[in-house]
């Protein structure tokens, strides 16, 4: 079945059973009632009836596509938190697969391109070798997970003028002496 086939289905079921029930209530009224005006009051709660089913299987899908939508909102307000794991809302996979996909595959995008930028942040473009910045990140790391009583040490290595050599020897035979 389509998306929504069943839905509607049972919409038009209830719509029609709401119909049948409003004419069948309707007839008994003007068979069974003789005062005319206990048949006007009849017929006006029929009617009520009647409106009140047809109303009720129509707000029903309504009611159901407004409750995914507010699920898939909190959803995407979770991004504000950091949240692009997340899968889109049970509800909205449910009512709304071809949505649901498109807001998974978007958040994978998403994630994808993050990744992609903190990978060309943290690494030279040219070489792939780590940089300055992936330095800090993981020195910082580090110190942040030892405890206070361990004792840590640091060797930093300067290599004087490798700019001229750099420059001079080509970026491959710099790269060899690195």
């Amino acid at each position: 079945m389509k998306d929504g086939t069943a839905q509607k289905i049972s919409n038009a079921f209830l719509s029609g059973a709401a119909g049948f029930a409003s004419f069948l209530f309707s007839l008994g009224a003007f068979l069974y009632i003789t005062e005319f005006d206990e048949q006007i009051v009849a017929s006006f709660v029929a009617g009520v009836f009647c409106l009140l089913i047809s109303y009720i299987a129509s707000e029903r899908p309504n009611s159901e596509s407004a409750r995914a939508l507010t699920a898939l909102g909190d959803r995407l307000m979770a991004v504000e938190d950091g949240d692009l794991v997340s899968p889109a809302p049970a509800v909205v996979q449910r009512l709304m697969p071809k949505l649901a996909a498109a807001v998974d595959s978007l958040f994978a995008e998403v994630r994808s391109s993050i990744e992609n930028a903190h990978a060309l942040g943290m690494y030279d473009p040219v070489t792939s070798l780590p940089n300055r910045l992936h330095f800090r990140s993981e020195a910082d790391k580090m110190l942040g997970e030892m405890d206070e009583t361990t004792a840590a040490a640091m060797l930093f290595v300067d290599l004087d003028r490798f700019k001229a050599v750099n420059d001079s020897l080509a970026m491959p035979v710099a790269i060899n002496c690195w």
